[in-house]
């Protein structure tokens, strides 16, 4: 599909579903809801990092692929791992 259309309309839609699936389990859903959920979230981040490298080699071109693709792989991963201790932060004990 990335070759065929532009890739802000092939990324957006699962971003969006990823997002979706974000706030369904913000919101606590339970059962078949939070397994719709997870599978937004995962298609979501499945499809980021396989757009990543496409998107910077057309935008970017080759030259400095590499080094540009290291930084935003390290930003996305950096944020991958961040990202849910920061969201468990309001489940400690005590803090409010």
């Amino acid at each position: 599909m990335l070759d065929r259309f532009f890739v802000a309309y092939v990324t957006a839609p699962f971003l969006c579903g990823s997002a979706l699936g974000i706030l369904l389990l913000w919101s606590g859903v339970v059962g078949s809801w939070a397994f719709v959920a997870a599978v937004l979230v995962g298609l979501g981040q499945g499809a980021e990092f396989d757009i990543l490298p496409y998107a910077i080699s057309r935008y970017f071109g080759l030259r400095a692929f590499g080094e540009i693709y290291g930084y935003t792989f390290t930003a996305v991963t950096l944020g991958a791992a961040v990202g849910p201790l920061v969201m468990g932060v309001n489940a400690i004990p005590g803090k409010d």
